[in-house]
């Protein structure tokens, strides 16, 4: 195993610390955890007033391709990275309570008054 910087290891630390707390462990009390991440591309002209970026978003369509291993052109899968058509976006205000993970409630994406 290679070195890792302290970076990483308090990183590996609040996972593990984390993953303890909601109970996500593993028989050998590793984090039990299901790898992932997020993808961002420049932002569409509707995101824009707000971020210069966005998270990418695939149609059903376009998950299939993007989790069809046997889809192994670079360029084919590079092509579904851009930005999600606006015209099917809508955006309104909600609850500060959106800035802690620690809320993780269907009422973080409720409307609330501007």
């Amino acid at each position: 195993m290679g070195a890792r910087s302290p970076t990483t290891l308090a990183s590996e630390r609040g996972t593990v610390r984390v993953c303890r707390a909601l109970g996500r462990v593993d028989a050998s009390g590793r984090p039990a955890l299901d790898p992932c991440t997020s993808i961002t591309t420049g932002a569409n002209h509707f995101i824009r007033p707000m971020h210069f970026r966005m998270p990418v978003i695939l149609s059903s369509a376009d998950c299939d391709v993007w989790l069809d291993p046997g889809v192994q052109d670079p360029q084919r899968l590079q092509s579904l990275l851009r930005p999600y058509r606006p015209e099917d976006m809508v955006a309104y205000p909600v609850s500060t309570r959106v800035n802690s993970p620690a809320n993780d409630t269907p009422d973080c994406i409720a409307p609330v008054a501007a």
